[in-house]
């Protein structure tokens, strides 16, 4: 799940954030199956990069970020 991570990462150094979406949206589902069925616990990692994901396609917008908190 981490490698999904850094490949998002990457994808975002070299400009291709849409890519990287695809990626992380794959991540994402691998990762709450992997939650919901109880075989690990959830890991804050890939929305650190969904965030940064969000970010570069610009999709940021501060009332979401105000009223999430």
């Amino acid at each position: 799940r981490q490698l999904f991570g850094y490949k998002c990462e990457a994808l975002l150094r070299l400009h291709k954030p849409e890519e990287a979406d695809n990626v992380c949206s794959v991540a994402q589902r691998i990762d709450a199956s992997l939650v919901n069925t109880g075989i690990k616990l959830a890991d804050p990692f890939l929305h650190i990069i969904r965030a940064q994901i969000d970010m570069a396609l610009g999709r940021y917008c501060r009332k979401h970020f105000v009223s999430a908190l």
